[in-house]
C-alpha cells in the first residue's frame, strides 16, 4: 500500500513539474529567446527539476514516515519533532531551488526581455507571485465567499 501511495504522489509531482516546464517554455517563446539563451535556460531548468524532484521525493518519504510515527501506540514526541524538522529542511531546499532558478533565469534575459517579462507578471500571464485569489489585476476588490472555492 505504501508503495502505491508513494508512486501516485510521485506521478502527481512529475505532472506538476511537467506543467511548470510547459508554462516556462511558453513564456520563453513569447520572449523570443536567442538560441544560446534557450539552451542555457534548458540547462537551468534541468538542474532545477533534478533538485526539486529529489527534495519532493524526500518530502513524500518523510510524510509517510511521520504518519507511521503518529500511528504508533505511544507516539514519540522527540521523533515526531525531528521528522518535522527534516521535512522543513526539504521544503527549504525546494524554496532555495525555486529562487535560484528564477534569479538565474532572469539573469539570462536582455533588458528588453526583462521589461517584457515584468509586464507579463504584472498582467498575470506568468506563474509566481500574482495578485492572489479574489483581487483582479485591475486592483479592484472583488466580492467573494468561501462557497466560490468549492
Amino acid at each position: 500500500m505504501r508503495r502505491y501511495i508513494l508512486g501516485g504522489l510521485t506521478l502527481a509531482i512529475a505532472l506538476g513539474l511537467v506543467a511548470a516546464g510547459q508554462v516556462l517554455a511558453e513564456e520563453s517563446q513569447s520572449l523570443v529567446l536567442a538560441e544560446e539563451q534557450a539552451e542555457a535556460l534548458d540547462e537551468l531548468r534541468a538542474t532545477y527539476h533534478a533538485e526539486v524532484w529529489a527534495a519532493h521525493r524526500d518530502l513524500l518519504r518523510l510524510r509517510l514516515e511521520l504518519r507511521e510515527l503518529w500511528a504508533a501506540d505511544a507516539p514519540d514526541l522527540e521523533a515526531i519533532l525531528a521528522k518535522q524538522a527534516e521535512m522543513d529542511r526539504s521544503r527549504t531546499r525546494i524554496r532555495i531551488a525555486r529562487a535560484t532558478f528564477g534569479v538565474a533565469a532572469l539573469g539570462l534575459l536582455t533588458p528588453e526581455q526583462r521589461a517584457l517579462h515584468s509586464g507579463m507578471i504584472r498582467d498575470g500571464r506568468c506563474p509566481g507571485q500574482g495578485v492572489g485569489y479574489g483581487i483582479p489585476a485591475s486592483g479592484e476588490k472583488q466580492e467573494t465567499s468561501h462557497e466560490d472555492w468549492l
